[in-house]
């Protein structure tokens, strides 16, 4: 939507503006002259599980646009709440901390008619004018150059924040209408493009689950190159040893890295209590193939295999595998399938964290070297198919946000 100034002539029809080249018929507005903020609701711990549905953080990050339908979460407030922190249709929704500076202020849009709440980690903008169509608020509020200025602002050195004020001096093109519509029904048929091979990527992966839950129940075993199911009564793991992850491996937790120093472009990810990498760096400190588990956060216990070097942060786990005890792919499908159990762990009521003690303690059951290399073999496959998938994935989304910055 907006052309990049560095190095570029003005074409006829065009102007420069504060954030770039746009067509002379956009204008450009700063989100304070047209939305009104609002921070949401704090309810007891009590309270959640029922009543109204209610949109937290983890929503507004991964939809691009919300029903009522899509949202999980209740919370049991009074009308006058109600009232004050409702969700109408057509507003926008921002998540005002996150783990990664990256991830700050990703917005969605409510697009239906029943009303809602939401959460205190969610900032609501209201139009006080509303120059856009609803099906074009997808994707302007998340327009690469508007990010941008977002990500900017994002502040703190563990967690990242941003505030209402903050998100009243971003500025934003605002196209006429019909293109609104035209922009909106490109965008929308990459989406579906998009949403066929995230369905399919999610059934590749309900399908591992299911080959590692038959694995690690002792319902499946593997003969010979084919999947062998057990028989009523039968379990293939009954001869498999219990034994505590720190007789089985070596559990090092990494170094802090200043947020400062990381970026988007540098050779090295940065893993540090995050799904995703915190940023980028130039150098490494853990080699490639190496299971990580997040230490602290929202997202502590959570099991990630890293296939490339990488920095371990202070809020991760790196574990590395004792050779004579067990494969390493294996130890990662199990550690995986065992991750609701790891996250049961965590203490603390502020910033929760998984102690490196419990995790030494944690208990599976292990069997031979030659049936963990079989097991491996067959769920490396399936996670080799499912990254392939991924990766054309991802290149159908960069492809989008080229779309979106023209």
């Amino acid at each position: 939507m907006i052309k990049e100034t560095k190095n570029l002539t003005i074409k006829p029809g065009y102007k420069k503006t504060p954030i770039g080249i746009i067509p002379e018929e956009w204008v450009v507005k700063n989100f304070g002259d047209f939305l009104e903020f609002k921070n949401g609701v704090n309810a007891s711990k009590k309270d959640y599980g029922k009543g109204v549905k209610f949109i937290n953080v983890l929503e507004v990050i991964t939809n691009l646009s919300l029903t009522n339908e899509e949202i999980p979460g209740e919370v049991e407030i009074t009308e006058k709440q109600f009232e004050r922190y409702k969700v109408e249709k057509g507003d926008i929704l921002f998540n005002r901390t996150s783990e990664t500076q990256e991830e700050i202020a990703l917005s969605s849009v409510y697009l239906d008619d029943y009303p809602t709440v939401f959460g205190g980690f969610v900032i609501r903008g209201r139009f006080i004018k509303d120059f856009y169509l609803n099906a074009f608020k997808k994707y302007i509020f998340r327009n690469p150059d508007v990010r941008k200025q977002m990500i900017s602002k994002g502040q703190g050195a563990v967690r990242v924040n941003i505030g209402q004020s903050d998100l009243e001096k971003i500025s934003t093109p605002i196209p006429p209408l019909p293109e609104q519509k035209a922009i909106a029904d490109c965008l929308s048929t990459w989406d579906k493009g998009i949403e066929k091979l995230t369905a399919l990527i999610q059934s590749k992966k309900e399908q591992k689950k299911g080959l590692m839950q038959g694995f690690f129940s002792g319902k499946l075993k593997v003969e010979n190159g084919e999947l062998i199911q057990a028989k009523e009564k039968e379990d293939f793991t009954e001869d498999w040893e219990e034994v505590r992850l720190k007789d089985i491996a070596n559990i090092k937790k990494g170094k802090q890295l200043n947020r400062k120093k990381l970026n988007d472009f540098d050779k090295y990810p940065s893993y540090s209590g995050g799904i995703t990498p915190s940023g980028f760096t130039n150098k490494s400190n853990c080699k490639s193939n190496t299971i990580i588990i997040s230490e602290g956060g929202n997202s502590c216990g959570y099991v990630n295999f890293i296939n490339v070097d990488f920095w371990l942060g202070g809020h991760c786990y790196a574990v590395n595998e004792y050779k004579e005890r067990a494969i390493k792919r294996f130890l990662y499908n199990i550690l995986k399938h065992n991750q609701p159990k790891i996250m049961v762990l965590r203490v603390g009521s502020g910033l929760p964290n998984v102690q490196k003690g419990d995790l030494e303690k944690f208990k599976l059951k292990l069997p031979n070297l030659k049936v963990q290399t079989a097991i491996a073999g067959v769920l490396t496959t399936a996670d080799k198919e499912i990254e392939l998938l991924e990766n054309k994935l991802s290149a159908f989304q960069t492809q989008k946000k080229g779309l979106m910055q023209v």
